[in-house]
């Protein structure tokens, strides 16, 4: 019986060797959920703010990791999100609203670690980053209460990444902190 628990675990260094020594994997991701938005900033007339509203989100993620098989992958990440079919509509008098489409776009490049919760070629993984990053929102037709922006600093991220069907498809959820 010793020899037979010796074999599995040689076969496991032996994979784990390989798995250190193959080459970084590309992943080229296409995004597609929900973003949410709100703002509050000032201006001449008083503070310009927009209503917190849901939206349809894509966007596409560059992403450059050590292979799957260790605990422990490093690499970085390219980001970028917008928003889909996102109007912003206020009333400004009884009878009168304003509309307009707008945009909500992030971009963001991460220094990144992703923990793998099991072991195996598909584990379920924690992604950890950070980075620096920058969002805008901008609208089509000027309107009185928003008012567009670029704001860039330092972000940090979390999330989990389910992988579904053999790893070709993956459920990820991930939350960002900027300052």
């Amino acid at each position: 019986m010793l020899g037979s628990l010796g074999a599995p675990r040689a076969h496991a260094q032996a994979q784990t060797d390989a798995d250190a020594n193959a080459p970084p994997e590309l992943q080229l991701r296409v995004e597609g959920g929900a973003g949410s938005h709100e703002s509050s900033l000032p201006g001449d007339d008083g503070p310009r703010r927009v209503a917190s509203a849901w939206f349809p989100a894509a966007g596409v993620r560059l992403a450059l990791k050590q292979p799957t098989g260790s605990r422990l992958r490093f690499g970085g990440e390219l980001e970028y999100t917008s928003s889909v079919g996102y109007e912003l509509s206020r009333s400004i008098e009884p009878a009168t609203t304003e509309h307009s489409d707008g945009r909500v776009q992030d971009f963001a490049v991460f220094g990144s670690l992703a923990i793998a919760l099991q072991s195996g070629a598909t584990p379920i993984s924690l992604p950890l980053g950070l980075g620096y990053g920058g969002s805008a929102f901008t609208t089509d037709t000027p309107l009185t209460a928003a008012q567009a922006y670029l704001i860039s600093g330092p972000r940090a991220s979390a999330g989990i990444d389910v992988p579904i069907l053999a790893d070709r498809l993956r459920l990820s959820a991930r939350g960002e902190l900027g300052a």
